[in-house]
């Protein structure tokens, strides 16, 4: 079965793989570079429409393609917060889609306010308090919680979100 993953991020497609050998015992994965069509952080919607382009660049990308996979992680707006969540879309050479997403990790106030305050995206206030800070985890979730969660977490509860629904057991209802 030949997989192809719209990004080139490393950590993305280790997530693949880890989720991929849980759910299926023979694949080909390859990366593609695909283009989000979103923000540099994507908000809300474009989360989603981001993992989707992703998706169908890399399902499009080669003749013999039996499963495309997008990944998207941006900020959503939910209940008067915001929160880091993560989206992943299948689209198998048919053209059925599943879609997953994970949980969210709020964002702490401080990043709000520092954005709010200077009209600065997410991405770059985070590169300046990584900066004045000394952050030592180099991605969001792992500094926004001191190290106790990490975006991969989140990247692939998504994936296997979506996965689940591609590769059923007798035991599920999909």
């Amino acid at each position: 079965m030949k997989i192809i993953i719209g990004t080139t991020n490393k950590l993305k497609i280790e997530c693949a793989k880890n989720i991929l050998s849980s759910l299926t015992p023979e694949f080909i994965l390859k990366e593609f570079p695909a283009f989000s069509g979103v923000s540099e952080t994507p908000l809300n919607k474009e989360i989603l429409d981001g993992a989707f382009n992703r998706a169908e660049a890399a399902l499009n990308s080669e003749k013999k393609v039996d499963f495309g996979i997008g990944l998207e992680s941006g900020l959503s707006e939910r209940y008067g917060e915001v929160y880091e969540e993560a989206w992943a879309v299948v689209i198998k050479k048919n053209k059925e889609k599943f879609v997953g997403y994970s949980s969210g990790l709020k964002v702490p106030s401080i990043i709000i306010q520092k954005m709010k305050e200077t009209n600065k995206k997410h991405w770059e206030i985070m590169k300046k308090m990584e900066k004045e800070l000394n952050l030592v985890e180099k991605e969001t979730w792992g500094n926004y919680s001191g190290g106790s969660l990490i975006r991969k977490i989140s990247l692939e509860e998504a994936l296997r979100n979506s996965l689940v629904q591609c590769f059923p057991t007798n035991r599920t209802l999909y």
